[in-house]
């Protein structure tokens, strides 16, 4: 099981680094859009009862943005739509 994990760990690993190489700004832009889109879930979910959307909107914003900006960038049509 520990094996597996391990496995598992440096796929993704080598999958950051890939990526990295491949095009710096295109990863920077999934990191940004990913972080702000995991804020904005993240901050939804402690506030559920009584979500401040003013907050909330705009980091699913940013994200969205940002993430449109990255799959343009790698021609991800599929991930756009």
């Amino acid at each position: 099981m520990i094996s597996k994990i391990g496995n598992l760990l440096s796929q993704i690993q080598k999958s950051l680094i890939r990526s990295w190489r491949r095009d710096r700004v295109t990863f920077i832009y999934e990191l940004i859009g990913v972080g702000f889109t995991i804020a904005g879930s993240l901050l939804l979910a402690l506030t559920a009862e009584a979500p401040n959307m003013l907050m909330v909107f705009p980091l699913y914003e940013v994200g969205s943005v940002s993430l449109l900006y990255a799959y343009s960038r790698m021609h991800a049509v599929w991930s756009i739509v």
